[in-house]
């Protein structure tokens, strides 16, 4: 797998975006310190790793910055683009982006947490052009096990902890494996061989082992608090049938309530003291005494006879006049019937009547309209009528009226109109001068006249004047219409003679109201006359004659009635209510059964009388009824007199587990009581014993699984310990060879011997004491496998404390080369990074170096090289191009890449 390019937009000094083409060989970054090349090698990291093991170290993570770490202008978003592509021609080119558009300052913006903050994407199509694009490019989400996939190590290795071992060394930390301890490097190494996960299962084991010891001495020390214990020979009996109470289950006791033994002896001390001390004698008394209050607050019966007793004075104070009292507030028709009685009597009279009076005036309706528009079909009347002929001999008229005005001109029908209207209004004005009217003024021109028999003479003359001027037709005409209005009038004089005769005129409200009571009289007919004479000393009610009579004149006096009656009533009208008039027998002797069981009780003391000022009402009702039944209550008691001692139950023990029931707790003896505590006490001691042996029986177990752990435990580590030995083994070699090429006029020797060996070490470890269940520290030697770098073989000193910073730096560049010489971790993995050698390895050999590379490295690897000195990168690429000429060699200048 090889690096093709690097895109880098608003990271760090790198402003705009920014593309580096990689050489599938040796690509130099050349440029002063501070140009960038680190940023370079940075990014690479970040992006396949996703941190940055320079800034792993970094402690001032709580303080607040004004920006994320890695960003360059606020405000915009840092992106990261790296093209990866295997041999195979397989590409993966992997997008970390940090946006953040806020510009307060946040301690979320240290470098560490800076890191957190890139998301991770994958740029699913991709080209040489739009590989430049930082906006408007397709993003899949992508996880970090994706890019280890990838480099086909996903499964065995991670990325992220073996990178700065096998692929990249850094500047300022080229001895990041040196300057750990003799222990950590072989820690460091346990990826190699995957004794990381198993040193994981070796903690775990510890773990695991800990807390069983914990376990252990818990159950000892619960062991410690029990005995085996004798058991009774009591055999279980149910008391409580009717609902289940744990203490009297036939197994009451688990490993989990045992602590409730004292609390169930202690219910069934409470319930045979209960039963001891309470006289079902009192209990009975007490239900009987609850059940006769019950009885008095609730029965209709008993309340019946407590109104009888408080309104039996206005009962009983004269025959029957209760009854008719309630009666017609129930019955407001009986009211109704007396003061129609004429009218209901005469009902068939008063229909006819008003029938014929309502045709007539239909009749006198049709006759007033104007003669002119009456035809032989707009004369009608009812077929068999005493008036039938009238009206035939009026159609003989109208029809010759019709025929000779049809034939009549024009000028003859108007002098005949106006001969008739002249006609109509004098009949008007003589109506009027009876009623005082000036009568010497014209009702045709309103002139003024000295007497009425001049204006009488005008209106003569010009009557004789319209005669002379008509025409033998008109005045045919006008003498058919003179006959007509005479037939008209005679005709309406005999209508209004028969109305006149009429003698009984009522309305229409009224006239129904006399058909509903026509229709319910058969209900009230035997007790009208009743109800007649008891009326009277309330009200004077006198029945209506038959004449004219309308609804609303009736009405006001029925109300008048009405409300007399009320007003004369001693009391109010709901009170009539309170009593069943029917059952009145029953309820007297209701009564006599209180005034016998309650002889004390004085009944007539509590009897409303009415007076003048106010009426018996409800609320009088009602609060003489609570004096009355607390009375009554105040006997009872006395009658039921009940020592409450006995009967205590202050414990809710009688309903909840004897149900209430007298039966209940005379069928369960004090015994058997007594023997359901013996039997708990057998119950608790079993489980006790059980308890015992279960926790024998888990120590033991537990005891066995701690031995078998400590014996996986240490062939586990036996085997990592074997296996960092086979690591060290097949790297001293290469090492060595590479170390001694490589150091320059190096007086105690040539090459670093890389050696191994075991050693004991004490560990303080927190365990748990099994006989006391303390926490006790304790300490423990435990074999180590340490590496150390030695210059001379008989010194045991590590190289560390033995050379100079340029000479370690020589040491761990050739350890980084030796690992990849050795080990293979993946095929996709075949690139190494080194961020300018020559600037810091002042000992270095650098032909040794390059002809190391030129010969073990160059035509397996990519190598990406950064040098600050311009001919030290044209020299290296002369030697590496005279070695090698396939070999792909390319120079960035850094400082041009920031533009």
């Amino acid at each position: 797998m090889k690096i093709r390019k690097i895109l880098l937009y608003n990271f760090k000094n790198f402003r705009n975006e920014t593309v580096i083409d990689f050489s599938d060989g040796i690509t130099f970054l050349v440029g002063p310190n501070g140009y960038g090349k680190t940023t370079i090698f940075d990014a690479i990291e970040l992006g396949l790793t996703g941190n940055l093991s320079r800034i792993n170290k970094v402690t001032a993570e709580n303080i607040v910055y004004n920006k994320p770490f890695f960003q360059n202008e606020i405000g915009q978003p840092v992106i990261i683009k790296l093209w990866l592509e295997k041999m195979n021609g397989d590409q993966l080119v992997i997008v970390r982006k940090l946006v953040n558009s806020c510009t307060e300052s946040k301690n979320i913006f240290a470098p560490l947490k800076s890191a957190s903050q890139f998301k991770l994407f994958r740029q699913v199509e991709v080209s040489e052009s739009n590989f430049r694009y930082t906006d408007n490019i397709k993003l899949e989400d992508i996880t970090q096990s994706s890019i280890d996939t990838f480099l086909g190590i996903n499964g065995k290795y991670e990325i992220e902890k073996i990178f700065n071992l096998f692929n990249y060394i850094q500047q300022e930390e080229t001895t990041f494996f040196l300057k750990q301890t003799e222990y950590e490097r072989g820690d460091s190494l346990s990826f190699l061989v995957k004794t990381d996960k198993i040193e994981k299962k070796i903690e775990k084991i510890n773990t695991v082992t800990n807390v069983i010891r914990k376990k252990i001495s818990d159950f000892k020390g619960q062991l410690q608090n029990l005995k085996q214990q004798e058991l009774s020979d009591v055999s279980y009996h149910r008391l409580f049938n009717h609902r289940e109470f744990v203490f009297d289950r036939e197994t009451p006791f688990s490993i989990a309530n045992l602590d409730k033994l004292l609390t169930y002896q202690n219910t069934l001390q409470n319930i045979i003291d209960f039963k001891k001390n309470f006289s079902i004698g009192e209990y009975n008394r007490k239900t009987e005494r609850d059940k006769r209050k019950k009885d008095i607050a609730g029965d209709r019966a008993i309340k019946q006879a407590l109104y009888f007793s408080m309104l039996s004075p206005n009962i009983l104070k004269s025959n029957s006049q209760w009854l008719w009292e309630k009666y017609s507030l129930d019955n407001p028709k009986l009211f109704e019937y007396v003061l129609l009685e004429n009218y209901l009597q005469s009902y068939e009279r008063v229909v006819h009547d008003c029938n014929r009076r309502k045709q007539l005036n239909i009749y006198l309706t049709n006759l007033s309209s104007d003669i002119t528009e009456m035809t032989e079909q707009s004369i009608t009347y009812t077929q068999n009528d005493r008036l039938s002929g009238d009206f035939e001999l009026l159609k003989i008229q109208v029809v010759k009226f019709q025929s000779l005005r049809n034939n009549a001109s024009q000028v003859d029908k108007n002098l005949s109109e106006l001969r008739q209207l002249r006609s109509n209004l004098g009949n008007k004005f003589d109506e009027l001068r009876h009623r005082h009217i000036d009568e010497n003024k014209c009702p045709f021109c309103n002139s003024q006249f000295q007497t009425f028999e001049e204006l009488k003479q005008a209106y003569d003359s010009y009557k004789n004047y319209l005669t002379e001027i008509s025409s033998q037709s008109s005045l045919q005409l006008q003498e058919a219409q003179l006959l007509l209005n005479e037939r008209i009038q005679q005709l309406k004089q005999k209508i209004i003679d028969e109305i006149n005769s009429l003698s009984i005129d009522v309305d229409k409200n009224l006239l129904d109201r006399l058909q509903k009571l026509k229709n319910s009289y058969q209900s009230y007919s035997q007790n009208v006359e009743g109800f007649k004479t008891f009326i009277q000393s309330y009200t004077i009610m006198v029945p209506y004659e038959l004449g004219r009579l309308e609804f609303k004149d009736y009405n006001q006096q029925h109300q008048l009635n009405w409300q007399e009656f009320q007003s004369k009533l001693v009391v109010d009208d709901d009170v009539y209510s309170l009593l069943d008039n029917n059952s009145l027998g029953n309820i007297k002797e209701e009564l006599e059964v209180l005034r016998e069981e309650f002889p004390e009780l004085q009944f007539e003391t509590y009897q409303l009388e009415s007076s003048s000022y106010s009426k018996i009402n409800i609320a009088m009702i009602d609060s003489r009824l609570l004096e009355l039944k607390n009375a009554i209550h105040s006997a009872v008691d006395n009658k039921y007199a009940i020592n409450e001692n006995l009967i205590a139950d202050t414990e809710n023990i009688f309903p909840t587990y004897f149900q209430s029931k007298v039966e209940v707790l005379e069928d369960i003896r004090i015994g058997d009581l007594e023997n359901k505590k013996l039997y708990l006490d057998r119950q608790h001691k079993l489980v006790q014993n059980q308890q015992l042996q279960d926790l024998s029986s888990q120590i033991e177990t537990l005891r066995i699984t701690v031995e078998r752990l400590e014996e996986i435990n240490t062939i586990y580590k036996e085997e990592v310990k074997q296996f960092k030995i086979d690591i060290v083994k097949k790297l001293r070699i290469p090492f060595f060879i590479y170390s001694a090429k490589m150091l320059q006029n190096y007086q105690q020797g040539l090459g670093i011997f890389l050696t191994y060996n075991k050693t004991t070490i004490d560990k303080e470890e927190t365990t748990t004491d099994e006989a006391t269940g303390n926490q006790v520290k304790t300490i423990k030697k435990i074999t180590k496998t340490i590496i150390r770098f030695k210059s001379d073989p008989n010194n045991d000193h590590d190289a560390i404390n033995q050379l100079s910073t340029g000479q370690l730096a020589v040491v761990s560049l050739a350890f980084t080369l030796s690992l990849n010489t050795m080990f293979k971790l993946s095929d996709n993995l075949n690139f190494l990074m080194i961020d300018d050698p020559v600037q810091d390895m002042d000992a270095m050999n650098v032909l040794s170096f390059i002809e190391i590379l030129r010969h073990g490295i160059i035509d397996k690897y990519q190598i990406i090289l950064s040098t600050y000195s311009d001919l030290n990168a044209l020299f290296m690429g002369y030697k590496f191009a005279n070695s090698n000429s396939e070999v792909n060699i390319k120079y960035e200048k850094v400082s041009d890449l920031q533009v």
